[in-house]
């Protein structure tokens, strides 16, 4: 995807909780070296995302008003400079307020990560979101990543791609997490 620079913003599109191992991954690699944060919507497993203990935790509640929101934008201003942020399934927002509110949060969130130099990582599950609100999430976001599955007979296949970064797109590839590691293979014989 290129290098990582403090202030990017990184859309993983999915169906359901697909990429979720990916995320912990990141964590559990960056918790020694940077401070983690994590939005969840209510309701999320945190078991799976909170891969290390004292990593801190932002709950979306079903009733996500606009306080709660500009509450958790206060949050993020707090967070020293270089932190990772993980926000997970953010097309929630989408059933919980307004598309113009998400559409304001999402831009003060993406600038208050890059005034702040903080890394930016969220997902969006793909079913949940129609073309023009994923349009607003992929035009804020400095890196794309798609993650699908590919079912053929009893097999599932995970694929991802490249779909933008600054070092261009690629096509999809496969993918395992096994013992806690992602391993990268080449094109998906089941395309």
């Amino acid at each position: 995807m290129g290098e990582v620079r403090e202030g990017d913003v990184f859309l993983i599109e999915t169906v359901g909780s697909l990429g979720v191992e990916l995320l912990s991954e990141v964590i559990l690699n960056n918790r020694e070296k940077r401070n983690v944060s994590i939005i969840l919507p209510k309701g999320a497993s945190e078991k799976r995302v909170l891969p290390a203990e004292g990593t801190e935790v932002m709950v979306l509640g079903e009733d996500v008003h606009a306080e709660r929101l500009y509450e958790i934008l206060h949050h993020i201003r707090e967070l020293p400079e270089g932190s990772v942020l993980v926000a997970i399934r953010l097309d929630v927002l989408f059933l919980l307020r307004p598309r113009e509110a998400v559409y304001m949060f999402m831009e003060d969130l993406v600038s208050t990560v890059q005034k702040k130099k903080i890394i930016l990582i969220m997902t969006v599950d793909k079913r949940n979101v129609d073309e023009r609100d994923m349009a607003v999430f992929e035009n804020l976001a400095t890196h794309i990543l798609d993650i699908t599955e590919i079912v053929k007979g009893f097999k599932v296949t995970l694929v991802m791609r490249v779909k933008k970064s600054p070092k261009g797109s690629t096509g999809f590839c496969e993918f395992e997490i096994e013992g806690g590691r992602v391993s990268i293979n080449g094109p998906p014989n089941a395309l």
